[in-house]
This record gives C-alpha cells, structure tokens and sequence, in this order.
C-alpha cells in the first residue's frame, strides 16, 4: 500500500473513495 500511496496514484485512490462514498 506504501508503494500505490508514495506513488501519483494516492490520487486516483482517493477519486475512487470519493466516487465509492458517493455511491
């Protein structure tokens, strides 16, 4: 999880969450 989060993608993770917790 460390590797996704120190990566650019932290940002896509969290547009996911956001799209999830919308749903």
């Amino acid at each position: 999880f460390n590797k996704y989060i120190s990566r650019p993608r932290r940002i896509e993770l969290a547009a996911m969450l956001n799209l999830t917790e919308r749903h």
